[in-house]
């Protein structure tokens, strides 16, 4: 099993929070995909990061999803969807191997 998570930015770069129909659409797009998703939405975290001498700060949500087998072509494109649709250079996007009991 994979576990994927999408790191999605609350803001846009000038500080406007994005519609919460953006999140909404995702989560839909996610759990007809999957059949399912966990939205880490309740309390975002904090990303941040140092870009050319300047500290750079993001409230995040978490999105994960669990999959068998990990399409990278399939989740290339969606980050990407992603980037257009909230004007970010970069998304992270981060898998990992797990285990259930």
């Amino acid at each position: 099993m994979k576990l994927v998570q999408l790191l999605l930015p609350l803001n846009d770069n000038s500080g406007k929070k994005f519609p919460k129909k953006f999140f909404k659409d995702i989560k839909e797009e996610l759990t007809k995909k999957f059949s399912g998703v966990t939205a880490f939405s309740q309390s975002p975290a904090e990303g941040v990061w140092e870009d050319e001498g300047y500290v750079q700060k993001d409230q995040i949500i978490i999105y994960e999803v669990m999959v068998a087998e990990f399409d990278q072509n399939w989740w290339r494109d969606f980050k990407g969807k992603l980037e257009a649709k909230l004007k970010q250079e970069k998304i992270v996007l981060r898998w990992f191997d797990v285990s259930t009991l």
